[in-house]
């Protein structure tokens, strides 16, 4: 009989939580696990998170862009000409800063940001000198 550690009992639980899996799904396919163990895992995980902050600490660069591309997947990658060139033209025809954020998954500021490196005023969709 193989040995499974606490450790790997904990990560395979929350990757099945994190796959859409509920709990009574968990426990129906692996009757090594019970609702403890579930609890167990949910409990370290949460203490994982809490150890990761640590108060007064500023976020590193990376923490902020892995945090941002929860979000918007886009963020804070080059922009191709391609990509360049729609975003001009969805917004001169009307799209709005939040849109385009959903649309080229990236925070509304990095679009503005981008339409004014493009020469347009994201507030008025006016070319600017």
């Amino acid at each position: 009989m193989t040995h499974v550690s606490h450790a790997d009992t904990v990560r395979a639980i929350l990757y099945f939580i994190g796959q859409g899996h509920s709990p009574e799904q968990i426990l129906a396919e692996d009757p090594d696990i019970d609702a403890d163990d579930i609890r167990a895992a949910a409990m370290e995980g949460l203490r994982a998170l809490e150890e990761e902050r640590v108060p007064g600490r500023p976020e590193t660069r990376e923490e902020r862009i892995a945090r941002v591309r929860q979000k918007h997947p886009h963020a804070f990658l080059p922009w191709s000409p391609n990509e360049d060139a729609e975003l001009i033209e969805e917004f001169k025809h009307g799209a709005t800063v939040a849109a385009l954020s959903r649309a080229f998954g990236r925070p509304s500021g990095g679009i503005r940001m981008r339409l004014d490196k493009l020469g347009i005023d994201p507030r008025r969709g006016k070319e600017t000198d």
